[in-house]
């Protein structure tokens, strides 16, 4: 009966051991595949944004405003020069990459958390630590 209990018991301590051992691979995967999913999506924000910038920069200058108009017989044509400061549309779409780029990196603060030791002092965002995440 005690060498039963004992392969019980080292049955029990293997899966443990093989539970701790995927939980490792996988939080190493893990980790890699977020990386690489963060990095895609950082390039992929940069594209937009540049492209926002340029689309922007090729929107400033000078613009031709044609009218006619038109009384019977008689056509009047007037043209209009104006000075264009950009299409503020571009620069929105600049500010909403900047902000997809700090949400993405953890730069703003969850509204949840409390920032504040009980002694009133600021304390920094905490991650799960490994005992913690182990643990799980």
């Amino acid at each position: 009966m005690a060498s039963r209990l004992n392969g019980s018991r080292r049955k029990r301590i293997q899966r443990e051991l093989d539970l701790k051992e995927i939980r490792r691979r996988w939080r190493e995967d893990s980790v890699h595949d977020f990386d690489e999913y963060v990095g895609r999506e950082l390039a992929r924000i940069d594209v937009v944004e540049h492209e926002c910038w340029r689309a922007w920069r090729e929107n400033i200058g000078e613009r031709t405003v044609t009218r006619k108009d038109s009384n019977g017989s008689f056509t009047k044509t007037t043209k209009i020069t104006e000075k264009h400061a950009g299409n503020v549309a571009y620069l929105n779409g600049v500010l909403r990459c900047v902000d997809r780029r700090a949400r993405l990196l953890g730069l703003y603060a969850s509204p949840r958390r409390k920032h504040f030791a009980p002694d009133g002092k600021p304390t920094a965002i905490a991650f799960i630590s490994k005992e913690d995440w182990d643990a799980l």
